[in-house]
């Protein structure tokens, strides 16, 4: 059965797997990357920061939904890696190794991975990378991306739990640059004034959108969260906003400045999305975070240092 939304992520090998020591290599010398690889290839890799995260959304395909009662075709992995077909090798038994439903490659030789992306024929929810220079180019170019930051913390095994932060992640950040221009008083002004306004897209609403529609597949297992720095007079066109869109979180924490990574935490979050550097690295430590490389947030270079 095909669905509303299957949803696409294409994956980086180096946020797949732990690729550091081969990465040294690289860096160095490509002759030394090739002997290694070579040397190497029957060697099973170890698990990198996305692949619990990627494991559990490839197990949907073998689970009934709610709706049809049968197994669907919810999921689908790509692989994009910037080693060359021969040096893929390692990458491609690590994967059978591990049993991940994963069967469509794309190995470009050094090339830039995300311009392989701009493919209406792909058209991926979410591209997740280890290269900062990739996931930047993604985003400019419109595709949905995120740089994942930290390893998986351990979550539960029967359920999914996204949580995203909303302007400039879920939304766009308009709200976000009248807060930086006029401050809070201007803020609010703008939010009483637009409440009834929904906010502009994010880059990541093809992934919640996405998501969301796998949610009516697997109401037990998919959870969404939204955790935001937004309070008062700024929750209420988020509301209106996500019923236009016609898909709503299960949770949302509207914390007002309280930081976000306890409630992270006690929501056991598989994956968090954020567009605040600052945010993301007070959340790294307590859950497996993204940064989403958008917005206003982002064009201060102290702010964006990882």
């Amino acid at each position: 059965m095909i669905i509303k939304s299957k949803l696409i992520l294409t994956i980086s090998s180096r946020a797949l797997f732990n690729l550091s020591e081969s990465h040294e290599k690289f860096l160095k010398s490509k002759k030394e990357f090739e002997k290694y690889q070579t040397e190497n290839e029957d060697v099973v890799l170890e698990k990198g920061n996305a692949f619990e995260f990627i494991r559990k959304l490839l197990d949907l395909n073998n689970t009934k939904s709610f709706i049809t009662g049968k197994e669907i075709d919810a999921v689908e992995v790509i692989l994009i890696s910037q080693n060359s077909m021969q040096t893929g090798k390692q990458i491609i038994k690590s994967i059978k190794h591990y049993g991940l439903g994963i069967e469509r490659f794309v190995f470009t030789c050094g090339d830039n991975p995300a311009e392989y992306l701009i493919n209406d024929d792909i058209k991926t929810h979410l591209y997740i990378g280890h290269n900062r220079d990739v996931v930047d180019f993604a985003i400019e170019n419109g595709i949905p991306a995120a740089l994942i930051m930290s390893k998986p913390i351990k979550t539960s095994e029967k359920e999914i739990r996204l949580a995203f932060d909303g302007d400039a992640v879920l939304f766009s950040d308009e709200s976000e640059k009248v807060f930086q221009s006029q401050g809070l008083e201007g803020f609010i002004k703008n939010e009483e004034l637009k409440a009834k306004t929904p906010l502009e897209d994010g880059p990541l609403k093809p992934l919640f959108m996405a998501i969301g529609d796998l949610r009516n597949h697997f109401p037990d297992i998919i959870k969404i969260g939204l955790v935001t720095a937004r309070s008062g007079a700024g929750i209420t066109r988020v509301i209106y906003s996500f019923d236009h869109w016609g898909m709503h979180p299960d949770h949302a924490s509207f914390l007002g400045g309280i930081s976000k990574r306890y409630f992270l935490k006690a929501f056991q979050t598989d994956l968090f999305f954020d567009d605040h550097p600052t945010h993301c690295r007070a959340a790294k430590d307590f859950v497996a975070t993204c940064h989403i490389p958008n917005g206003i947030a982002n064009n201060n270079k102290k702010l964006r240092e990882h």
